[in-house]
């Protein structure tokens, strides 16, 4: 696993730790469940008997794994990976600084190193140190130095150069992220290895002579290739390259120029060229090439015949590795390189990976920003580590300008779509979502589209290849792609593989007329052929029956004889007087699928033009499946997150294709998972079963059971057994086929099983311990597609309501291929029976024809009833809980009427394409299902459920809501006021209110019924940008058309209604509210203090009204006295005398009038403090 597995994948996993989570370096030897042997120091040695292919493994010492001693000592270190933390070389492919920061750092390589066991000198031949050739450090790299007093052992201090720090970019480099995740193209061979792989091919070789650039350790090596070959004809050679030392650059026989991949490998190159010949000289023989027309590009030790075995070296090709592509091209079909493809593509990776200011204490410096994934991460359970939410979001630079932390992060100026989302109804709250209103409950409310689809649902554009399905079923992994031009074969794969755009007008139609005369297009059509006619449908469209073709003086009588053939009512002379209207029909039927394949070339294209575009390919669009997830964690720094929502991603599946022992007594690969308590958890929704149900065989011991052979592209299994019957899908010739099969993989022409007769022959051949064994589709890697959002001029959905809600728009219903494609493998082939010849018969049936000239197709795996099962991965809206949706159905014996699983007629069971609709509510009967999807679908029906006005452009009218206050319970309305602002020259008439503080108030508002909301603020606090959402959840807002709210502040506030209609269009009123203090419960006597006529007045307090604790009456009398008599709470305090001071300064107006402002408190003297409102008056002495 370290070499193979370790070629994409660095760091550790189960190469490094057991399932009980210790590194296998730190077991002790000998150990009780291992026996003599480490899983460190040890390993199993995959080998087979060359002539059967039978296994022969065996325990060996892994030759790349050992502890650093010095002086016969262990070399101790802290966090050491050995017993007693001693220091270990590393038995995996580890993530060195360069791989990420080095400009020009080649991970294939790097790849190649790791699975020649090479771990401690692959980062070195991955950063250029290193010559992989002659494994020996590049002059000019680094400098020596001193030695480490103590580590002399360890040798000299080595400095790098200073063109190689100049390299190191403290950002990596976008182009090093790719060449583990992204490619962006793959025009032909060379931009294979170049742009798309991530893992190196590989052979064995056990014959050091005969790969003198092989590995010592294991005997790998790159295989031989000639990236020529395959475009040469059959009866010619492929140019021979040789190395010329003067100029160290690459060339043919001819001089000409033959560098290839990267620039530092040839066009061609054989596994038994050497760069020095056996002498030390500089090897001056042929390094590659010369080669067999179409053949190749892979040449593989062990092939028959150079083997001298009848099915070739069994051994070697089983040992072989094949050549892997990127991570997220693999997942989920992204390409990155075409700013058509990716409105991002000046950012680069770090635009959203880095600088995303996340406080997440797992991320580390080293660990760029990553999102919230329905599929990727460390294996559960091996590591505690979680860097989830770290990226940045769509809304982070769109809308908000901060991260799922809410600090702020550089947002690049990005757009706000809010305005152009309302234009489109996107915000109209005409669904139903789900929100957190504590960080652990779940809470429907009426929401908008954006709460339910992540923005990716609708700005993702797909017209690139992905893997749909991985056949895991011989101990490899082939690929089964869509999103490639499948008529073109696996030539498909690739946009450019001929390098067309170099070819004269002759040589692209000779190409042309070549291909297509080996899938039998040479058919004559009258006068003229079926080749000829495709040339001519390129270059002119085929629009409709007045396109240029058919006005054409040549082609236009030409197509239409031939058209007549098909549709004779249509082309009887009459004109269309009359006609068959099912003719008609299927006319138009067959000219909309031409126009869609053929639309045409600009006027003065030649048919050259058209040849070199037919030997080009182009990449097919492909939708996502979309499903639920939730979109952010319930609990950001603590609170209760609102942003959480379960809504809509898009999906690509990677199904797997793999053996399944159902025999729960039997363990086919020996982990006893099944019967480990600590790997298994009870599952909620099957009391007494357990989630943990796998028991897959493993790779070596399936590898054992097919033959093996050389591809194009990589090793791959032919066939089983020696029965004539099963033996190989291919004839002897190697090429043609020999109908015992009926599919081959497109990666390499691996066979694959997809009928009932050969599922259950492979299983009897493979033995006893085979018969409860199943073919397993299983859909459990729901990959969430993030890259390829393209402009909103090239693809977007929601512009009108029809682009999801409606019937054929493959966004609520419809299929989803879980299979993928392969290559028709009957001894005989008619092109036309393809599909891509649109029902018209342009091809010859043809027996010669290889994988490589036939096109490739959809295919379905159909089995005996118990051989087969399937299931994908569904999440549930209302929960979130895991839902295993299948896609088959059975067959009774005839093989093609349906019939219920659980009848006891039926006898095979058939894969078919995921149900969108199920997926999307996997929790739904059929009944239920088929009901809901009909109202989704009908957008006159949604429209008219949600009292939406349709407004003639396939969206709706506004509604306007009501935003009405009618009153304040609670408070006492005033009048109508108006209110002055920024100084008077403004104004506004609010109704107004005056309310006591404390009190509770009722806020009402006229209530327009269900899909209606009403949200309530006041300027007594301060609640920031309210209106940036429909909600709040703090407890500045409160919601409903009646709502309760208190102030606790004196003064002049502004209530503001907010009513939200059911498409989110908003209206907004406002009311005053003033907030006083209570009346005071002291009564003073007399009413009338205005009529005293001396300065000595006597005045009764009544406090039998006041219920509080005071016990002190405090009296300011208004001329600077004060006097403090005791109190009950209940009697009248009478006779209080006092002698007021006659100054003039209470004699305002000097007339004899002496004024005072009389204040009286209920006073605790425990607390000292008051209890209730004071009591004003005003007294007035008039002396005669």
């Amino acid at each position: 696993m370290g070499t193979t597995c370790g070629s994409c994948h660095v760091g550790g996993s189960l190469v490094e730790k057991g399932l009980d989570g210790l590194r296998h370096s730190q077991r002790p030897v000998p150990n009780p469940t291992t026996g003599p042997f480490n899983p460190y120091s040890n390993y199993v040695l995959e080998q087979y008997v060359p002539a059967t292919g039978a296994a022969d493994f065996e325990v060996a010492t892994a030759a790349w794994s050992y502890p650093a001693t010095m002086g016969g000592e262990a070399v101790i270190a802290p966090a050491g990976w050995g017993p007693g933390s001693q220091m270990m070389m590393p038995n995996v492919r580890e993530a060195d600084c360069f791989m990420c920061h080095l400009e020009g750092y080649n991970n294939i390589v790097n790849s190649a190193a790791t699975q020649m066991g090479y771990f401690n000198a692959a980062p070195s031949m991955g950063a250029g140190l290193m010559n992989m050739f002659t494994q020996a450090y590049m002059p000019g790299t680094f400098t020596l130095g001193g030695t480490i007093p103590g580590f002399e052992a360890f040798g000299n201090i080595a400095t790098l150069s200073g063109a190689v720090i100049a390299n190191l970019k403290a950002e990596p480099p976008t182009a090093n992220c790719m060449q583990c995740h992204l490619p962006n193209n793959m025009a032909n061979f060379t931009e294979m290895f170049t742009t798309f792989l991530s893992a190196a091919p590989m052979q064995y070789n056990a014959d050091s002579s005969q790969q003198p650039n092989g590995s010592a350790i294991n005997g790998m090596a790159m295989p031989g290739y000639d990236l020529n070959s395959a475009f040469v004809a059959p009866n010619a050679k492929s140019p021979s390259i040789v190395l010329n030392f003067m100029t160290m650059g690459w060339e043919d026989t001819d001089g000409n120029d033959q560098s290839g991949p990267f620039g530092i490998f040839p066009m061609a190159l054989d596994a038994d060229w050497g760069m020095f010949d056996n002498e030390g000289n500089p090897n001056m023989a042929v390094a590659g090439g010369d080669k067999d027309g179409e053949s190749g590009p892979l040449f593989y030790a062990g092939r028959m015949p150079e083997a001298g075995l009848p099915m070739g070296d069994q051994n070697a090709l089983k040992k072989a590795t094949i050549p892997f592509p990127k991570a997220d091209w693999f997942k989920r079909g992204d390409l990155w390189g075409d700013k058509k493809l990716e409105v991002h593509l000046n950012l680069g990776c770090g635009g959203c990976h880095y600088n995303t200011n996340s406080t997440n204490p797992d991320l580390n410096q080293c660990d760029p920003g990553r999102g919230k994934t329905r599929m990727g991460g460390v294996e559960s359970g091996q590591v505690a580590i979680d860097t989830h939410n770290t990226v940045k979001r769509c809304q982070d630079c769109h809308i908000t300008g901060t991260n799922v932390e809410g600090i702020a992060i550089g947002n690049f100026s990005a757009p706000n779509p809010t305005a152009a989302h309302r234009a489109k109804g996107l915000l109209a709250n005409v669904t139903k979502a789900l929100r957190t209103t504590d960080g652990t409950n779940e809470v429907e409310f009426d929401g908008n589209h954006l709460d339910v689809i992540d923005c990716t649902v609708c700005h993702i554009y797909k017209p690139t290849m992905s893997v749909r399905s991985l056949d895991s079923t011989s101990g490899n992994r082939y690929p089964a792609m869509i999103g490639y031009d499948q008529s073109k074969g696996m030539m498909g794969m690739f946009t450019d593989p001929m390098t067309s755009d170099n070819m004269s007008d002759a040589q692209a139609i000779g190409a042309v007329t070549y291909n297509m005369g080996n899938q039998g297009f040479n058919k004559d059509l009258g006068g003229f052929t079926s080749i000829e006619l495709m040339i001519a449908m390129t270059r002119l469209g085929v629009a409709d029956f007045s396109s240029k073709i058919m006005v054409d003086p040549t082609w236009g009588p030409r197509l239409a004889g031939m058209m007549a053939s098909y549709f004779p009512t249509l082309f009887d002379g009459d004109g269309m007087a009359t006609y068959d209207e099912n003719e008609m029909a299927a006319a138009m039927g067959l000219i909309g699928k031409m126009a869609a394949n053929f639309p045409g070339m600009a006027d003065g294209a030649t048919d050259g033009d058209a040849a070199r575009a037919m030997l080009k390919a182009e990449m097919k669009q492909w939708t996502p499946i979309y499903g639920w997830y939730d979109n952010h964690p319930k609990i950001v720094n603590g609170q209760p997150n609102p942003e959480w929502r379960r809504n809509l991603i898009p999906i690509n599946f990677i199904v797997a294709q793999m053996w399944d022992d159902a025999n729960g007594d039997f363990d086919a690969n020996g982990d006893q998972a099944e019967l480990n308590a600590n790997w298994m958890a009870a599952d909620p929704d099957h009391p007494g079963e357990n989630f943990i149900k796998w028991d897959p065989w493993i790779a070596r011991d399936m590898k054992a059971k097919w033959n093996f052979a050389g591809g194009p592209l990589a090793t791959i299994p032919i066939g089983f057994g020696s029965d004539p019957a099963y033996d190989s899908v291919y004839a002897p010739d190697g090429q043609s086929f020999s109908g015992d099969f009926q599919f081959v993989g497109v990666y390499g022409g691996n066979v694959m099983l997809t009928t009932p007769e050969e599922i259950d022959a492979f299983k009897t051949h493979a033995g006893a311990d085979w018969v409860d064994t199943q073919l397993v589709f299983f859909g459990g890697n729901p990959f969430q597609v993030t890259h390829n959002v393209v402009a909103t001029e090239t693809y977007v959905l929601g512009n009108d309501c029809a682009d999801c809600h409606a019937p054929g728009k493959g966004f609520f219903s419809g299929g989803y291929d879980m299979t993928g494609s392969g290559v028709p493998a009957t001894a005989e082939y008619d092109y036309d029976d393809s599909g891509f010849t649109f029902g018209m018969d342009l091809a010859n049936p043809m027996t010669t024809t290889n994988m490589m000239q036939r096109p490739v197709v959809d295919f379905e795996v159909m089995a005996f009833k118990d051989d087969l099962r399937t299931g994908s991965e569904a999440l549930r809206k209302s929960d979130g809980k895991l839902i295993d949706v299948h896609f088959d159905s059975c067959l009774e014996a005839d093989k093609s009427t349906p019939i219920a699983c659980e009848d006891g007629a039926a006898v095979y069971r058939l894969t078919h394409d995921l149900g969108r609709d199920q997926f999307m509510y996997p929790e739904l009967d059929s009944s239920a299902l088929a009901t809901k999807i009909a109202l989704l679908e009908d957008v006159d029906a949604m429209k008219a459920q949600a009292g939406l006005v349709d407004d003639g452009d396939g969206g709706f009218n506004a509604i306007v809501p009501v935003a009405a206050i009618t009153g304040v319970t609670g408070a006492t309305f005033d009048e109508d006021t108006t209110f002055g602002l920024n100084g008077a020259q403004l104004s506004h008439t609010f109704k107004h209110y005056t309310a006591t503080i404390g009190a509770e108030l009722t806020l009402n508002a006229t209530d327009e019924g269900a899909g209606y909301s009403y949200y309530w603020q006041t300027s007594d606090v301060s609640y920031g940008n309210f209106g940036k959402d429909d909600y709040r959840t703090t407890s500045t807002q409160v919601e409903g058309a009646s709502a309760t709210y208190t102030f606790n502040k004196l003064g002049t506030f502004t209530v503001t209604l907010t009513a939200v209609s059911p498409d989110g269009t908003r209206v907004r009123s406002y009311a005053k509210v003033t907030v006083v203090n209570p009346a005071s419960t002291i009564v003073i006597t007399p009413a009338d203090l205005t009529a005293f006529s001396s300065r000595s007045v006597t005045l009764t307090f009544n406090t039998s009204a006041f219920a509080g604790d005071a016990d002190q009456l405090v009296i300011y009398w208004g001329d600077g006295k004060k006097d403090t008599v005791a109190i009950d709470g209940t009697d009248d305090i009478t006779d209080v005398a006092h002698d007021y001071m006659l100054f003039a300064g209470f004699d305002n107006d000097e007339d004899g009038t002496y004024s005072y402002n009389l204040s009286v408190y209920a006073w605790d003297s425990a607390t000292n403090a008051k209890v209730d409102m004071k009591a004003t008056a005003t007294v007035e002495i008039t002396l005669p």
